[in-house]
């Protein structure tokens, strides 16, 4: 950050928590699929069809939910220098016959200066309860089957693996 302006500074302060946002949002996309993938075999048979007598709409209320609330607090401070030099030399010398006189003149100037910039920004971070069966019915995505719960779970991690910025979410190790 050592040649960073004021203003990319205080964009980033303001951007930061709401990329955070987003980024969250792709990795529950992501979690979600992992537990769909996981739990699959639990209301889904070998043959592709609904296990007797389990109610999938249940299977699915199991499913991690998230709720995010929180404050957040950011600050940074910029420590901004200037500093300035100024060399400066003359010389000289004089010949009369054999005798040679010279000499030299100079001097050496610095100033400097220093300034510290801070700025803080508090965000109050909320969003609605999130819930893998309300998520897949507002997205049209109907698990009654075998192969419309391979389209969900291919649905999420694709959704999961695109970000507004182009990057993918981080992977847990």
């Amino acid at each position: 950050m050592s040649n960073a302006s004021i203003s990319s500074v205080i964009s980033d302060l303001f951007n930061a928590p709401l990329q955070a946002a987003v980024k969250a949002d792709a990795e529950y996309m992501r979690i979600w699929a992992e537990w769909l993938a996981f739990r699959k075999s639990l209301f889904i048979g070998k043959d592709g069809n609904p296990l007797p007598n389990v109610d999938i709409s249940q299977v699915l209320e199991t499913a991690p939910v998230v709720n995010l609330n929180g404050r957040i607090d950011q600050a940074i401070t910029m420590r901004i220098t200037d500093v300035q030099g100024t060399d400066a030399s003359l010389s000289g010398g004089l010949a009369v016959g054999p005798i040679f006189a010279s000499g030299s003149f100079g001097f050496h100037r610095e100033s400097t200066q220093e300034s510290l910039f801070q700025a803080s920004a508090t965000f109050e971070l909320s969003n609605q309860e999130k819930s893998l069966p309300k998520f897949l019915s507002q997205h049209a995505l109907t698990p009654t089957d075998g192969a419309a719960v391979d389209h969900a779970i291919t649905t999420l991690q694709t959704a999961a693996g695109r970000l507004p910025d182009g990057s993918t979410p981080a992977k847990p190790d």
